[in-house]
């Protein structure tokens, strides 16, 4: 993901401030402007965890760069901030060892 593509899914998403999005990841904002920036590299991640968030607000799932492809996946938005915030990160986690073919250490 490039520092482009992070700016076009917050437009795309609702306006999404990077302090919104950096509550959502667990993050600090200035994490999120050095990502925009291209002064700190953005973890590869990244990507996974958008996918999660668009999910979790009941938004569908586009491609983030042109060498994805799109996914269109609409799910109720959640009730409870905690809650999702920990699904979405065990989500998120499941993925990426999907993806990447790691084992569980759960």
């Amino acid at each position: 993901m490039t520092p482009a593509e992070l700016k076009l899914w917050r437009r795309q998403h609702g306006k999404v401030t990077q302090a919104e999005l950096a509550s959502q990841l667990g993050v600090h904002v200035n994490t999120v402007n050095r990502w925009e920036a291209g002064t700190t590299e953005i973890p590869g991640f990244l990507g996974l965890a958008l996918e999660t968030l668009a999910r979790r607000a009941g938004q569908p799932v586009q491609a983030l760069s042109a060498s994805e492809p799109p996914v269109q996946i609409v799910v109720a938005a959640p009730t409870n901030l905690a809650e999702d915030r920990a699904s979405a990160l065990l989500e998120a986690r499941a993925r990426i060892r999907a993806r990447y073919g790691v084992a569980s250490s759960d």
